[in-house]
């Protein structure tokens, strides 16, 4: 008799066999049988915790699936003494109960085992493809026991469905589907019942497929028979890696050892009697033996182990053992030299690294340096920094957008994967490596960072003790550094499903309740400028807005008292703290990084957020699919505009008050946000009746300065013209300059409220021209500016301002036909026509190609290509002298009205390609070509060839 196992995968890793989990096969409840699940009983297990020292500090026993120890796919878990033991079952699709099945060499040696001994009946245990081989290619008498239903069904009467582990068959109803772990004993005590009994057992060869690695459990157990491990190296037909050299399986056998192995890969060694053995295995003759166990490089003699280790390991006198990285000295060496200023040092360094990345145990390493309160700051940052790389590059993401579990098994994308002992050490202690950083703040964000990339990998369904360890950080107020982790954990958790959709798993909870209470304990120590306080505010707040990116949680919507006092909360902060001037930065790019900028930019993005989109009633309905969430989120927004709206548009105008009249700071991505603000309140009622009354100031005394030529531009445009044509065309200046907000606002006010605001933009517009108008030939900077803002102004109204003006010249094709007119009202009879608006053109915006103010030569070029844009028909000595003035700015001396204000502007000028082809093309030929210096000879040659 024969018996072939193969053990699959899918159960404990190495490492928790040896420390974690021990199958208990002498222990019973009395009179209470154990859970069951579709995998048959129960197993008995002790889990133990051990200190340092190797000391048990705590134990537990509990059941579990005997054939399925992931919980994600078999769920079955009973401590013991827990009253009401339940079968807990769920289906799984998992791509763990693969079957992995034995390449044709593998089979052919098996085959040649077989034949060499005369063994005639084979039991096949977990082994479907050599029963399949053996039956139809040998005919020879083989029975096979497989938990998987689908091969067993192949196998007719010659198979049975078993549960090699607990010695459980199936009936004709199991649904089991999953593979056995690597619990030896269990295995061989179930053996030894199927062959009824130990003098039966006693006789049977046995052909074990298991990894070399764990070979100490074949010897672990008084039921397990005496193997010898072969140095053939298993092949599997459908697994990624497991392949020839790269396979870690090995066959262990009984009675005989594999002889006639392929030639090509194995040879005999007379030293060891005769024994077949792997190539690149060579022979000791120390330890007189043939010692490689894996890997293409022979395994060399160590006589301070007094035995052969990897070719990668070095004897250390101290450790008295070969130790690859887990050694301090070579581990801080390579550290210390990746930073050296000399190149070999730095290259040596790098290939230890390089080389020891791949190596169990290294992020342990790591991490033990990083938290050596001793090692230098620089050495402890270059170990972080390798934890984080060693995460991102080897560490492949489980938790599936939709939820699931993946279960990883392969090597990753960079050909390795860490192994679950260095996952799990990172998982449980990198939190408390970020705590341990305080007062390095590097250190710190390097941890968190960690934090970071484990979430995206392992949060929530393999990591779920992560918020509420971050959640008890927050509790322990009287130490503001684990406050700030926590704080930091509980932030990137939000920013990592911010963008899940309701209801998707994974999908934030909301913001916590203590948060929430944190946020007014704090608020006290901003107002006193409390840097750390204002920090801890601004991760708050930063939370928050993660929380509700996409949609608001029930606990904002339902409960009213806690969203208000989250918008108290942040109304305060975004209006009632402001720094002292004394204490501010004199640049202008400082001012806008204190913290308390930082910290406001986040409290007026929630606001806006909430009147843009939650407090929108007109608004909120179109993003629900569902009609009753609509009807729910519409009564939310309809709450929030009455109760909220009114008051923080007036807070809103006041802080643009004390900025205009008192020189209060407000930092420019908060201007951007009370602009953004106001633009949404003037579409509704009840808070536009707050703006009505103060229509002249936020036009003249804010929007138009904001949009004027200030002395930072004048800086950038003298010291860096490059840099000044980039970001008048960068995309991000759209999201954060207040000069695109304030564009938008004055468009809203036109939009919504335009037979107020229109007549007020105008009458303001117009003051600035008329007092530039005043200055005669004289050059004063501040009328220079103020007529810049006028005209940005009229740019940014352009589109209505045409509208008008063709309507009330009567061209409009929007009127519907035989419908009667409306009376323009009193208002609108101030607008100008087609005309009016040719002739303000002619006497506002041309004049300025000439101005000695070059940015005014700038915007003379963008405002005309704004009314342009818009397919009014200008008169041709109009658009004649707008051509001839755009001309003349290609010989200007100022690089950005060359580069900004000329090729973009003939690029996009319709009229000008359809009126002036060639001469247009021109123009913006020699333009592009300027810098190279050819631009007047390319001219020449093009003009003398269209001629």
């Amino acid at each position: 008799m024969f018996t072939v196992i193969r053990m699959a995968r899918g159960g404990f890793s190495h490492a928790e066999r040896r420390t974690i989990n021990k199958l208990i096969l002498d222990e019973v409840d009395a009179g209470v049988p154990p859970p069951q699940c579709d995998h048959g009983p129960a197993m008995r297990f002790r889990r133990v915790t051990k200190s340092a020292d190797g000391s048990i500090v705590s134990s537990r026993d509990f059941y579990a699936c005997s054939a399925i120890r992931d919980r994600k796919i078999c769920p079955l878990f009973v401590r013991v003494g827990a009253l009401g033991l339940q079968e807990r079952t769920r289906k799984t699709d998992n791509k763990a109960n693969a079957q992995y099945f034995f390449s044709n060499e593998a089979l052919s040696v098996i085959e040649k085992y077989i034949s060499k001994h005369g063994y005639r009946r084979v039991l096949c245990l977990g082994t479907p493809v050599v029963h399949r081989r053996l039956r139809e290619e040998n005919n020879m008498d083989a029975f096979l026991l497989d938990m998987d239903s689908v091969v067993v069904e192949k196998a007719g009467t010659l198979g049975a469905r078993f549960n090699m582990v607990n010695g459980f068959f199936f009936g004709s109803e199991g649904k089991e589907k999953g593979s056995p772990p690597e619990l030896v004993p269990a295995i061989w005590r179930c053996a030894r019942e199927v062959l009824l009994g130990s003098e039966m057992f006693a006789k049977v060869d046995v052909l074990f497929a298991f990894p070399y690695f764990s070979r100490e459990a074949l010897v672990g157990s008084e039921d397990s028979p005496k193997l010898v491990m072969n140095d053939y190296r298993v092949d599997y037909a459908n697994h990624r890696t497991y392949k020839a050299d790269k396979s870690p399986v090995r066959f262990f056998t009984r009675f005989h050892e594999l002889t006639d192995l392929p030639a090509a890969s194995y040879r005999v060694c007379e030293k060891c009697g005769g024994r077949w053995v792997h190539k690149a295995n060579a022979h000791c003759d120390t330890c007189r033996a043939c010692t490689t166990l894996h890997g293409n490089k022979a395994w060399s003699h160590c006589a301070g182990c007094g035995k052969c280790t990897k070719p990668e390991l070095k004897h250390c006198e101290k450790c008295e053992r070969c130790l690859p990285v887990e050694h301090s000295y070579n581990l801080f060496k390579a550290l210390t030299g990746s930073f050296s200023p000399d190149a070999n040092q730095r290259r040596e360094a790098e290939n230890f690294i390089t080389a020891a990345q791949r190596q169990q145990g290294f992020m342990q390493a790591l991490c033990r340096v990083w938290i050596e309160d001793q090692v230098e700051s620089v050495i402890r940052q270059s170990a972080a920094i390798q934890v984080k790389n060693g995460i991102k590059n080897f560490w492949s993401r489980r938790v599936q957008y939709d939820g699931s579990v993946q279960q990883i098994t392969e090597p990753g994308p960079s050909g390795y994967e860490l192994c679950d002992a260095d996952k799990a050490f990172v998982l449980n202690n990198i939190v408390d490596i970020a705590v341990h950083a305080k007062g390095d703040a590097k250190l710190r964000n390097l941890a968190i960072e960690c934090v970071r990339e484990c979430i995206h990998r392992e949060y929530p369904a393999c990591w779920p003790e992560l918020l509420p360890q971050a959640l008890g950080l927050i509790a322990a107020t009287e130490d503001p550094n684990k406050v700030m982790v926590g704080l930091l954990i509980v932030r990137k958790i939000a920013r990592e499903f911010e963008m899940k959709a309701r209801g998707r798993p994974g999908h934030s909870e909301g913001p916590s309740p203590q948060l929430l209470q944190l946020g007014e304990k704090l608020f006290p120590s901003a107002q006193a400028m409390d840097t750390q306080a204002i920090d801890m505010l601004r991760v708050i707040a930063k939370t928050f807005h993660s929380c509700i990116q996409t949609s608001l949680h029930e606990s904002l919507i339902t409960d009213h008292a806690s969203c208000g006092r989250w918008m108290e909360l942040f109304l305060k902060c975004s209006t009632m703290l402001s720094v002292p001037a004394n204490k501010l930065p004199a640049d202008h790019d400082q001012r806008q990084q204190v913290p308390l900028a930082k910290l406001q930019k986040w409290t007026m993005r929630n606001i806006h957020r909430f009147i843009g989109r939650f407090g929108n009633p007109r608004l909120v309905a179109a993003h629900e699919t569902d009609q009753n969430v609509a009807v729910v989120m519409t009564n939310f927004a309809q709450w929030w505009l009455d109760t909220f709206g009114p008051g923080m548009t007036q807070q809103m105008i006041e802080l643009l008050q004390r900025r205009a009249t008192q020189g209060a700071f407000v930092s420019d991505q908060v201007l951007y946000q009370v602009f953004g603000f106001i633009a949404e309140a003037a579409q509704h009622a009840i808070t536009y009746k707050v703006i009505k009354p103060h229509l002249q100031f936020l036009v003249h005394d804010v929007v138009l300065p904001v949009l004027s030529f200030s002395q930072e531009d004048q800086q950038l445009w003298e010291s860096d013209p490059d840099e000044f044509i980039r970001r008048q065309g960068a995309c991000e200046t759209m999201f954060s300059d207040p000069r695109s907000a304030a564009g938008d606002l004055l468009r809203s006010f036109v939009t919504y409220r335009g037979r107020d605001s229109l007549s007020v933009i105008m009458a303001s517009i117009s003051t600035d021209l008329e007092a530039y108008s005043r200055m005669g030939d004289k050059v004063d900077m501040q009328a220079c500016c103020k007529k810049d803002g006028a005209l940005n102004a009229l740019e940014n109204i352009a589109e209505q301002l045409a509208i008008a003006a063709v309507e009330k010249s009567g061209k409009s094709k929007r009127s519907k036909k035989g419908k009667k007119p409306k009376k323009p009202s009193a208002v609108e009879n101030q607008l100008p026509d087609v005309n009016a608006l040719q002739q303000m053109l002619v006497n506002v915006v041309l004049p300025e190609f000439k101005s000695q103010c070059a940015f005014l030569r700038l915007r003379a070029c963008s405002t005309f290509e704004a009314f342009i844009s818009e397919n009014i028909e200008f008169s041709q000595e109009v658009f004649g002298a707008a051509f001839v003035a755009t001309k003349a700015c290609l010989s200007d001396s100022e690089l950005p009205v060359i580069g900004e204000g000329v090729p973009k502007r003939l690029g996009s000028e319709q009229g000008i390609h359809n009126r002036m082809d060639e001469v247009g093309g021109i123009l913006v030929l020699t333009v592009l070509l300027s810098p190279l210096g050819l631009r007047d000879e390319v001219a020449a040659q093009l003009t003398a060839r269209s001629a």
